[in-house]
């Protein structure tokens, strides 16, 4: 006997969301729920400013670098939640829209798409609303490469993902300062830092897994800090999510995923990893 499968099968056993469900907000290019086939990016072509929505395949299939044209860029106006939480990450200010097609070509990282936020200065992409947290207890889970190996103190540390909460200059922030894995910031908030990994050069899985009292972070898989931390507030509600900080502290090189947890997720943390590495090959 044999079968024939007609039509368009959208379930994908490994989708992470499926898994792991209970994000808060979740940007790919690729789909994360298996049951649906969303846009997953807006994008802006530089020639007309004419804008259009894509799917996951329509990025990867040459569909949008058709629709931007030979010799055009792109930029991503705004990045889809796929958490089902309508946390869009948008940016309408034009000129610090991050890249995804240059020169008519998809922008790739290994064999996947993926966005960049060296192509423009200043490049960053903010979740519209808040996202309510409590006690800092949050999850991060972020695929991402950088251009720079080491970032020189004193110039500003490049923001992964930075955070405002409550309309003050209190942050929760990933990057990197002297080169060494860091979140957090100086001052009034919760942070992470460890002299034990730096980014390097290379495509890299950063996670971040925190209550109010204790965080881990691993740096591909590894753990590049463990401890007791102690945050000034305990009742927070996050105003902006900033995927790249802004002017000197912006990222300079590219994102594939990035997946927001209000909720511990060690417990989940290497599953999660695992999951990514094996749709990106990272490590």
């Amino acid at each position: 006997m044999s079968w024939i499968i007609t039509g368009t099968q959208r379930y994908q056993p490994d989708a992470l969301l499926d898994q792991y469900p209970g994000a808060a907000a979740a940007y790919s290019l690729r789909n994360l729920v298996g049951t649906s086939n969303p846009a997953v990016v807006r994008v802006r072509r530089d020639n007309d400013n004419s804008e259009a929505d894509f799917t996951a395949t329509e990025v990867s299939d040459g569909t949008l670098a058709a629709w931007v044209g030979a010799g055009n860029d792109g930029f991503v106006r705004t990045w889809y939640d796929q958490s089902g939480n309508g946390n869009d990450a948008e940016q309408t200010t034009t000129a610090t829209q991050p890249a995804i097609v240059l020169s008519g070509s998809l922008i790739m990282q290994g064999s996947k798409p993926a966005i960049s936020t060296s192509a423009v200065t200043d490049s960053q992409i903010v979740v519209s609303g808040g996202i309510s947290a409590s006690n800092y207890t949050a999850s991060i889970f972020i695929a991402a490469k950088s251009n720079v190996a080491t970032y020189t103190v004193g110039a500003g540390s490049a923001r992964l993902a930075n955070t405002a909460f409550n309309g003050t200059d209190n942050r929760f922030y990933f990057g990197t300062k002297s080169g060494s894995v860091l979140s957090g910031n100086y001052g009034n908030t919760f942070y992470i830092y460890s002299t034990t990994a730096t980014f390097g050069t290379s495509p890299f899985v950063f996670s971040s897994t925190a209550t109010a009292t204790f965080a881990f972070a691993h740096f591909n898989s590894q753990q590049c800090f463990s401890g007791s931390i102690s945050p000034s507030n305990t009742g927070i509600t996050v105003q902006t999510v900033a995927i790249s900080g802004s002017g000197s502290n912006y990222w300079d090189g590219l994102y594939q995923e990035f997946i927001l947890y209000q909720s511990d997720q060690s417990t989940n943390r290497a599953s999660i990893e695992a999951n990514i590495n094996a749709h990106y090959s990272i490590y």
